[in-house]
């Protein structure tokens, strides 16, 4: 689904309470409602990079990047994905982490 809601894809948010249908997220500070069904909700971070399909309404991705691209575990930056390795290193933090090929919104787009 691709839901534009003022966040950065493949980031991780804290969760400031939950409303019903919303869960509403601390974003830089500032207080996000956000339906609840277009979240994952885990109780700690990711050990693996993220994938993320590089929305229609992108900004400050560069094109040669191409359909999507990935979000570090551990410092939230992006990077470019070519190919399908099995791990990468971060160009910001310098962590190398495994690659979430297995994850489950992947399969729907393929």
């Amino acid at each position: 689904m691709d839901v534009n809601c003022g966040l950065r894809r493949g980031a991780w948010y804290p969760v400031v309470r939950f409303v019903k249908d919303r869960a509403v997220l601390d974003v830089t500070d500032d207080r996000v409602p956000v339906p609840r069904r277009l979240l994952q909700t885990t109780f700690s971070r990711p050990f693996q990079w993220s994938i993320v399909p590089l929305p229609d309404d992108a900004i400050n991705v560069p094109t040669a990047w191409g359909t999507r691209y990935l979000v570090c575990p551990n410092c939230q930056a992006r990077a470019p994905i070519s190919g399908h390795p099995v791990d990468l290193p971060c160009p910001k933090c310098g962590g190398v982490f495994q690659i979430a090929w297995d994850e489950h919104y992947l399969r729907k787009r393929r």
